[in-house]
């Protein structure tokens, strides 16, 4: 299990690596680049007033996800727009659920969360 996090985790920093470039030129225009779609890349009111790329705050989230206890990653699916995070899937009890929403509440760039978790205990 431990392998199985790392490894993914491992694979988002990457991702994040990857994009975190577009992030900064998006940033350094003052909004999105040509042809990016409006609202993909907003000002994180209220915190570092830096632009955050929802692809990073995705990244983040599942990344915090992976690191609750009582979560699966691969059981989990993670979407973000303008800084709103859908997350939906199953955790093993209510409260990594809980555990859940209060990590990726503190990641900079969620603006909002909906939580559509449901508490399923673990296969055995």
């Amino acid at each position: 299990m431990n392998t199985r996090r790392f490894l993914l985790a491992t694979l988002v920093t990457g991702a994040t690596a990857l994009v975190l470039p577009f992030q900064l030129n998006a940033a350094e225009g003052g909004g999105p680049s040509e042809g990016q779609p409006q609202g993909q890349v907003h000002r994180d009111a209220g915190r570092s007033g830096e632009y955050i790329n929802d692809t990073i705050i995705n990244a983040r989230v599942t990344t915090a996800l992976a690191n609750v206890n009582g979560i699966e990653p691969a059981d989990i699916k993670v979407e973000t727009q303008n800084g709103m995070v859908h997350i939906t899937g199953f955790v093993a009890t209510q409260s990594a659920n809980e555990e859940a929403m209060i990590a990726v509440r503190q990641i900079d760039g969620v603006r909002d969360v909906k939580n559509d978790m449901k508490v399923r205990p673990p296969r055995k």
